[in-house]
């Protein structure tokens, strides 16, 4: 917790009990220190005008649910990322031009950041250390300060997780032909385990191929959260069969059609009625999206 500036006593990772209005049952930080709260980190790895929006709205979900305050901290993953909205400040104003909903979250600019800082910061935080300026200007370096932090793990498989985050961040900095060559490096340096854990992954397929199709992936359960989180609002609490189905339908363009429906129905049979045909997966274009 030290990389996103909280002293904590004790840090536990929580199910936010929300999977009746969400596509999932996303987990949060409850730590305890002074106080007790909870920490929700977004990580964000394109630019997009709503997030912040959207960052407020799961906030006030998730305080209502818990009775905690709710600290929202946004990682940005990229300078792509980056943009006007990312002020830490969030704001609705009325027609006078009066501002009567305030909303402030914490941004960490992850290529602001130091290696030092990624790997002091705890096992969590050490895929990021790629990610950082320095790695940038020596990515050699940068890989051999990584690899003797992941060292010092006892567990195989929390090195493993790891080596799959970076691989997978690699394509957030680096061509894919420089991330293999540093991925093989340690696999040189480390023995058949590490490279293994990659493959049986499908990881060495193709970074770019992967990154695209998790991207697709993140965009459709974000879409599918999204229009649970906002119907539950608007036309009150959906039947098991309706999240069954909004979890069930994986094309982003049927379920941006749900949600550009949103204030026009009143009901969540007349939401999911007549549903637009699924296009062919081959003409489909993952979308960019806020992480």
């Amino acid at each position: 917790m030290r990389l996103l500036g909280i002293e904590a006593e004790k840090v536990e990772v929580i199910d936010t009990e929300l999977s009746t209005v969400v596509a999932s049952a996303d987990k949060v930080l409850r730590v305890t220190g002074v106080s007790t709260e909870l920490v929700n980190i977004e990580f964000v790895s394109s630019y997009k005008l709503s997030a912040p929006a959207q960052f407020a709205e799961y906030s006030v979900i998730l305080h209502h649910r818990h009775g905690l305050p709710v600290r929202t901290v946004a990682v940005l993953l990229s300078r792509m990322a980056d943009g006007p909205v990312m002020r830490n400040e969030y704001r609705i104003e009325n027609s006078f031009g009066d501002w009567y909903f305030r909303f402030r979250f914490d941004v960490i600019r992850v290529w602001e950041t130091s290696i030092e800082e990624c790997l002091r910061s705890g096992p969590g935080t050490i895929p990021l250390a790629i990610l950082t300026d320095e790695a940038k200007v020596d990515p050699e370096t940068a890989i051999r300060r990584v690899q003797n932090a992941i060292r010092k793990i006892p567990e195989a498989s929390v090195k493993n997780q790891l080596w799959e985050d970076i691989y997978l961040l690699m394509g957030v900095q680096f061509t894919s032909e420089m991330a293999d060559k540093l991925i093989k490096g340690v696999y040189e340096m480390e023995g058949s385990s590490t490279y293994d854990a990659l493959v049986n992954k499908g990881l060495l397929l193709g970074i770019e191929k992967g990154i695209e199709k998790g991207i697709e992936k993140g965009q459709i359960e974000h879409s599918q959260k999204t229009i649970l989180q906002i119907g539950y609002k608007l036309i009150g609490q959906p039947s098991e069969s309706s999240i069954d189905m909004i979890k069930s339908l994986q094309d982003i363009v049927v379920l941006d059609e749900i949600q550009s429906r949103l204030t026009e129905v009143s009901s969540w049979e007349e939401l999911l009625s007549n549903l637009p045909s699924v296009a062919p997966k081959s003409s489909r274009r993952p979308r960019k999206s806020v992480g």
